[in-house]
């Protein structure tokens, strides 16, 4: 089954998970691999904005990441 955003759901605590497994599902529904994916979360994850857990991703600043978005 392929992940699409549509195929994601996003609890309160801004946890998202796709039935593929997060990295998996991320790489497929950005159309990328998922050792890029998992290269770019780990980043994101260093920096304190994500944390990876098994089958998700948890955005632990919004508005960090949002501003790290726009400056990039």
């Amino acid at each position: 089954m392929t992940s699409t955003p549509s195929s994601w759901s996003c609890a309160r605590r801004r946890r998202c998970a796709g039935r593929a497994g997060a990295q998996q599902g991320l790489a497929e529904a950005l159309g990328l691999t998922r050792v890029s994916v998992n290269r770019a979360l780990g980043t994101l994850a260093d920096e304190g904005l994500v944390a990876v857990e098994p089958g998700a991703v948890v955005v632990l600043a919004p508005e960090l990441l949002t501003l790290r978005a726009k400056s990039t």
